[in-house]
């Protein structure tokens, strides 16, 4: 399956917005207040009745040697045998320096083009978190980026201690992040789970693409 970053996929409306915006924003960002604190809020639970990592079609185009091609069905088993813990990328076009936990349609379609295939062998926790926006990364001050990571980081923790506390001591987690989230779970790879040994059991693998490691 080839994906394209979503940093640099856009709608071109949207696109534009944002690059005419950029200008206001750079003023703005040093006077806006911080997001207030927030619950856990999840994107991808296998408790939630709308969750776009399982409403992803499955279908599969296999192009065969000679031009032929044919599409496969394939089905969601009803039982998986491991969790995969999923922390979504930079997609976020809200104009503030953190993005608030709301479910953008950019959240929710990366959820689905990224983690969905994932649910064919896992059940799929993805929490919102509130994220560096793409306008920050362009436009706001070290300090801010700085401060705004750590407010970031503090949503993916949180919600991988609600996962930990919520799933079974012995079930299996794969964890799985591109771009801003692979530089979350780096670190709480590195804080949270390399030292605590019954956390460190519980991994089968982490897929930490986009960034480095």
């Amino acid at each position: 399956m080839k994906m394209t970053p979503a940093s640099t996929r856009a709608p071109v409306g949207r696109g534009r917005r944002l690059g005419a915006a950029l200008a206001v924003v750079a003023g703005a960002l040093a006077g806006l207040p911080g997001p207030a604190a927030a619950e856990v809020t999840w994107l991808c639970s296998p408790d939630l009745s709308s969750d776009p990592c399982r409403e992803a079609s499955l279908d599969t185009t296999v192009f065969e040697r000679g031009g032929a091609q044919r599409v496969e069905r394939r089905d969601r088993p009803g039982a998986r045998p491991v969790d995969c813990f999923y922390v979504y990328p930079t997609v976020s076009q809200q104009l503030s320096t953190n993005a608030t936990k709301a479910l953008d349609p950019e959240v929710v379609a990366i959820a689905r083009y990224q983690a969905g295939r994932f649910s064919q062998e896992c059940d799929v926790h993805a929490p919102v978190y509130r994220q560096l926006t793409l306008a920050s990364i362009f436009t706001g001050t070290p300090a801010q980026r700085s401060a705004g990571f750590a407010l970031a980081y503090g949503d993916v923790l949180e919600a991988w201690r609600a996962y930990r506390a919520r799933s079974g001591p012995d079930r299996g987690v794969v964890f799985v992040s591109h771009s801003q989230g692979t530089r979350m779970l780096r670190k709480l790879l590195r804080e949270e789970v390399d030292p605590d040994p019954a956390a460190r059991r519980r991994v089968v693998s982490a897929i930490l693409l986009g960034g480095n490691v």
